[in-house]
This record gives structure tokens, sequence and C-alpha cells, in this order.
């Protein structure tokens, strides 16, 4: 159950978080939540020289009022800075449960630099929705959960998100295990795994599929099976951020980075 919920929204370019706040108000209604929105807006040379910035709270009252369908929504605009920072810096001081944002399909700066989403699923302490436009907002049909089995306990809560988000839409959930060990080991890995990977997912996510999937990059494996099952939505567990995922990324960034689906990072 989540009590509050941040969604970022680009003033600029508007239109692609509409499935977002789709997402933000279903997950707000069912759990009673509330809707923070922030808006950063870049510093721009003339805004320094200016003696009086413009003001960008009016522009996001009036969005705010064309988007909330209902759902009592309130409404902050920051000035300068990063944007994943500023989303970050509000998690924090909001006290935030879920940040629910919108996300264009990867393209090539992307994976030089980072998308604003992978930035904020990387260093957010809370859980993060990235809705892509390809997906609805809605209710996810047929949602893929990675587990990991050397820590299933860390994987229970992202496999109970990722049930209950199956079973309210009808639809289905399957269970991916990925196991890295050389192409001459998988035999002897599948044999000793799939059992382990089925009874996990008889205890944990009856009715299930259980896929048992052998590689050397988890992201890339997670990645290749959603597109193998269509997946619309990945529901991936996550610990808190720590030195080592500033290095180099944590495996629900790198998903998040690289993926077209929309991805849930549950923590």
């Amino acid at each position: 159950m989540h009590k509050h919920i941040l969604v970022p929204v680009d003033l600029a370019n508007p239109d692609p978080s509409a499935k977002a706040f789709e997402a933000a108000r279903a997950i707000a209604r069912r759990d009673g939540a509330r809707i923070s929105v922030v808006s950063v807006v870049p510093t721009w040379p003339e805004d320094l020289m200016a003696k009086e910035p413009r003001d960008y709270q009016p522009d996001l009252d009036a969005f705010l009022e064309t988007v909330s369908d209902g759902t009592d929504m309130t409404g902050e605009v920051k000035n300068g800075g990063s944007i994943s920072g500023r989303i970050i810096e509000a998690v924090a001081n909001k006290k935030i449960d879920l940040v629910v944002m919108a996300s264009h399909d990867p393209k090539i700066t992307d994976y030089l630099i980072g998308s604003n989403a992978a930035h904020v699923v990387l260093h957010a302490p809370c859980s993060v929705l990235v809705v892509r436009a390809k997906d609805g907002g809605g209710l996810a049909k047929n949602v893929l959960v990675p587990v990991d089995l050397a820590r299933a306990e860390s994987c229970l809560k992202a496999v109970g998100v990722a049930r209950q988000i199956a079973e309210e839409a009808g639809g289905k959930l399957t269970v991916v295990n990925v196991q890295q060990v050389m192409s001459m080991d998988a035999p002897k890995s599948l044999d000793m795994f799939q059992p382990k990977l089925d009874a996990f997912v008889q205890e944990h996510a009856p009715g299930a599929d259980a896929l048992l999937k052998i590689g050397l990059s988890v992201p890339s494996e997670i990645r290749w099976t959603a597109d193998e099952i269509d997946a619309d939505l990945i529901v991936m567990a996550s610990h808190d951020p720590n030195f080592t995922d500033y290095l180099i990324g944590s495996n629900a960034a790198h998903v998040a980075l690289h993926t077209p689906r929309s991805v849930m990072v549950v923590r």
C-alpha cells in the first residue's frame, strides 16, 4: 500500500506524462494515497538576466486541472538543477514511497549518459514505476518478475506486487531466474536450479509460469525474456542504492534504461 505518490512532469512537453498520471491515479484510488507533482524547470540565460524570472507555478496549476480527474493533486515547480537530482530531493522532502514517471523509449544518448528515469531508479530510496509510451498506464496483463534464488527473501515483496497487478488485471504472471554460468555448464545448472525455481513459484506465486535462463548478463536476459513473452510490465526487486551501484549501476537501473517496456522497481 502506498501513501504518497510523486509524479514528475515536463511542462515543456507534458503529453508523454499522460500514461504516468493514468497509472498514478489508479494506484492512488486503490491505496487511498495522495499525489504530489513536481516540474523541474531549467534556468535559462535569459532567466538569469531578468529582474523577475518567469513564474511557472500557474502553468503547473492549470495543467493539473486537466489531469487530476477528480484526484487530489498538489504541484510544485523546482527551478534549476538536474532533473533526476531534483526528483530525488522531492522524494526525501515529501516522504514519497512511490515515484511514477514517464520515459521515452531508450535511444543512443541514454546509453551514453543515462536517462532521468534510470538515474531515479538507481538513486531513489523508494519504489519507482517507469511508464513507457508503448504500454498502457492502467492494468498490466502480462507481468514479468525476475527473482534471485540466492536471495529469495529479498524478492518476495516484488513477487507480491507483481501477483497483485496480474490478478487485478486477470492477466498472466511469469517468474524468471537468471543463472550466470558458462554455456558448457548450462545443462547441469538447469537440472540443479529448475526444481528450486519451481518450488519457489509453487510457494509464492502459484499458477505463474517459471522460466530459468542461462546467461552472463542478468539485465540482458531479463530484457530478452520480456521480449520473448511480450511482457507489458517488468516488476523488479532492488536493494537500497550503495556505492558499487553508483559506479556500475544496478540490474534494475540497467533494465529500466535499456528496455522499451514499463518497469516497476520495488524497494
